[in-house]
């Protein structure tokens, strides 16, 4: 293994976070192939990992997992911003991270959590759901599986923007259900409309604020399924979810492990 051309794929992934990787935007001078191999290297040392993208027909997503299309999220989100030359006190609050770097810090906060949701004995494992087509991309930043369900969820630190994506996904898979982490408080609504081409979605959409995410990191508690129990029994949100308030200043989260 050519030890520059790992240097060359480690000095490229802070940019990478959250997007398709495409080779040629790693080097151009490097054989795709030799850059995946350093890449795989990488990730089998956990310097990143890669978060491959699945058909999302049913469970378990990795049924349908495709190697070939896949994004990565670095080790832990502290060292993805030194990598980018800053720090947390260069951030005054989350709406900044979307200015900062097109929310990939946010979208690998996110990730690094829900990577580790799942029992430690068992492989760190993430999914999202990507679909391009001339006319209709959409993507959907990461996809769960909360026993026999599929959660979409979507990653929005800024107060623009719309869920486009989401709703697109839970029309196509019959997913009544989906996940928005955001910087709004925790809320549970039921969202009804038309795309653009005319077909019709009606779902539910958890809003949950960023330093809640820790809820949806472990796969052993019930928080999901309250939250569907919320639903069936009119769709507001019930204890001990409404009792959630904002951490203290100095609360630290710990989302890799």
């Amino acid at each position: 293994m050519n030890l520059q051309h790992i240097l060359t794929v480690y000095e490229a992934l802070p940019n990478l976070v959250g997007r398709n990787v495409k080779y040629v935007n790693i080097s151009r001078d490097i054989r795709s192939r030799d850059l995946s191999q350093a890449l795989q290297m990488l990730a089998l040392a956990r310097v990143c990992h890669l978060v491959y993208h699945a058909s999302c027909n049913g469970i378990p997503l990795g049924a349908e997992m495709d190697k070939h299309t896949f994004k990565p999220l670095f080790l832990d989100v502290g060292l993805l911003l030194s990598a980018n030359g800053l720090s947390m006190t260069d951030i005054p609050d989350v709406e900044a991270l979307m200015l900062v770097n097109s929310g990939q810090i946010c979208e690998q906060f996110v990730g690094q959590h829900l990577l580790y949701r799942q029992e430690l004995y068992k492989q760190p494992e993430l999914h999202y759901w990507l679909r391009e087509k001339p006319s209709s991309n959409a993507e959907v930043d990461y996809v769960i599986a909360s026993g026999q369900r599929i959660v979409p969820i979507e990653v929005k630190a800024g107060k623009t923007g719309n869920l486009r994506s989401l709703h697109q996904f839970t029309i196509e898979k019959g997913v009544d259900f989906a996940i928005k982490i955001c910087t709004e408080r925790p809320s549970l609504v039921k969202a009804s409309g038309k795309m653009p081409d005319g077909r019709p979605y009606d779902s539910h959409i958890l809003s949950l604020p960023f330093y809640l995410i820790e809820k949806l990191a472990y796969a052993n508690t019930d928080f999901l399924k309250d939250v569907v129990l919320s639903i069936q029994s009119g769709g507001t949100l019930t204890p001990p979810i409404g009792r959630i308030t904002r951490p203290q200043p100095g609360y630290a989260s710990s989302g890799s492990r």
